[in-house]
C-alpha cells in the first residue's frame, strides 16, 4: 500500500472514533502487521509504513495536541530523541 494511501485509511479510522462522542479512549489493537494481516503500523518486520510525524497533525486535529510523548512516535525506528539515548 502507498504511503498516501496508507495515511488516509488512518485519517478515515480516526475520523470515525473521533465522531463517537461517547468514546473516552481506543486502543489499536493490531500494532503490527501480521502473516495474515496488513492493517498495523509497521509491516511485519517492523518498518514504519509512514513516517511516524506523518500521523502526529491528523492525531492532534482531531484528539488536542496533548497525547504521546515524543518518543512514542519514533518507537518503530533506531532513531530516539536525545533524551533517551
Amino acid at each position: 500500500m502507498h504511503e498516501l494511501e496508507f495515511l488516509e485509511k488512518y485519517r478515515d479510522l480516526m475520523e470515525g472514533i473521533a465522531s463517537l462522542k461517547f468514546m473516552a479512549g481506543f486502543c489499536y489493537t493490531q500494532l503490527t502487521d501480521i502473516e495474515q494481516e496488513t492493517n498495523g503500523l509497521p509491516t511485519y518486520n517492523r518498518k514504519p509504513k509512514l513516517n511516524p510525524q506523518a500521523i502526529a497533525p491528523t492525531r492532534a486535529a482531531l484528539f488536542g495536541a496533548a497525547g504521546a510523548p515524543d518518543g512514542a512516535l519514533h518507537m518503530f525506528t533506531e532513531k530516539f530523541p536525545e533524551s533517551q539515548r
